[in-house]
This record gives structure tokens, sequence and C-alpha cells, in this order.
């Protein structure tokens, strides 16, 4: 009952996730390099980064998992590289606050899954499984439309990395019994690259 309830959550988390980018992914026009993110789609994803860092802060306090302290020190690096891509189109960065996100439908994400991180170690690794699964999606999206070469690369780096963080995650709840189910990306592309 509680692994049905859980997924219930995460799949409705996944909805609002979703909605959200299709929202703020619309395309901004530089001048000199063709087209890159608009400044809400830039802030929403370097929140989005932001916000997978918070979480798997908060899970490697609570379980001490090496998997959780490996990742978080990748969204690190994840978020500088959005920062330095809007710094090229001298796009705002929001203020960094762990915890504290200025999209309202990522602060109540986060406010819902620490919760969730809390329960158990497999809880918090389910959870960072459907943060790197919908990452990977919104990243798609959101590089819909995209000419600029530096953003799509950034992009595309992300979504690599997103896809080696989700087989972390897999590895350990397989460790402990739990085989993951995708609940975002295409089941046979979750096959093909997931082993």
């Amino acid at each position: 009952m509680y692994s049905t309830t859980l997924r219930c959550f995460l799949l409705s988390c996944l909805a609002v996730l979703t909605a959200l980018i299709a929202q703020a992914a619309g395309p901004r026009r530089s001048t000199a390099t063709g087209i890159t993110l608009t400044p809400v789609a830039m802030t929403f994803a370097i929140e989005e980064e932001r916000l997978a860092h918070d979480v798997y802060t908060v899970a490697l306090e609570q379980w001490e998992l090496p998997v959780f302290a490996n990742i978080r020190r990748s969204e690190s690096q994840h978020v500088a590289a959005l920062v330095q891509l809007a710094g090229n189109f001298h796009l705002t960065v929001p203020a960094a606050h762990e915890g504290t996100y200025q999209t309202a439908e990522l602060q109540a994400l986060y406010d819902d899954l620490i919760p969730l991180v809390m329960a158990s170690e497999e809880s918090a690794l389910l959870v960072g499984a459907l943060i790197e699964e919908t990452d990977i999606m919104d990243l798609r999206r959101t590089t819909t439309g995209i000419t600029d070469a530096t953003t799509k690369k950034v992009l595309a780096n992300l979504e690599a990395a997103s896809w080696h963080h989700l087989t972390a995650f897999v590895r350990n709840l397989s460790i402990r019994g739990i085989i993951y189910t995708p609940q975002v990306v295409d089941p046979d592309e979750f096959a093909a690259r997931i082993r």
C-alpha cells in the first residue's frame, strides 16, 4: 500500500513539472548565436538542478549513502554550467538559498519530496530516480527549438549526466531488492540504457 501511495504522489509531482516546462520552455533569440532559453526557462532549469542538489543534500545527511554524495557534487556542476550559460546571454540568475526557490511549483515539490526522502533509504532512492527521469524529459522538452550550439551542448551534457545518475539510483535500489520501473522515460529506452 505504501509503495502505491508513493507512486501516485510522485506521478502527480511529475504532472506539475511537465506543465511547468511546457509553459516555460519558449525560446529566446540571441542576435549573435541563435535561439537559446527564455529567462523563465533558464530560471526553471537552474532551479530544477538546484532542487535535485538540495534534495540529495538532505538525503545524504539522513542516510549517509555515497550515491547521494556523488550525485550531489554533479548537480552542483550542472547548476554552475547553467549559471555560466545564463551569463553568456546576460540573463538574470535566481538567488541560491538551499531549499528555497523562486518557482512556486518547484518550492511545493521540494516541500513534498523531503518527507519522502526522510521516510526510508528506499524511498529516498526512489525519489532520486524519479527526479532524474523527470530531469531527462524536461531537458529534452527544453531543447526543442533551441538553435544556439552552446545551449544545445550544455543541455545534452546535462541529459547524459542524468542518465548516469538514474543508473546509479536504479543499481542502489536493485541492491535492496527493488526493481525500478520507469515512470517518465520510455520503457524501451530505459531498458536499453539502464543495465
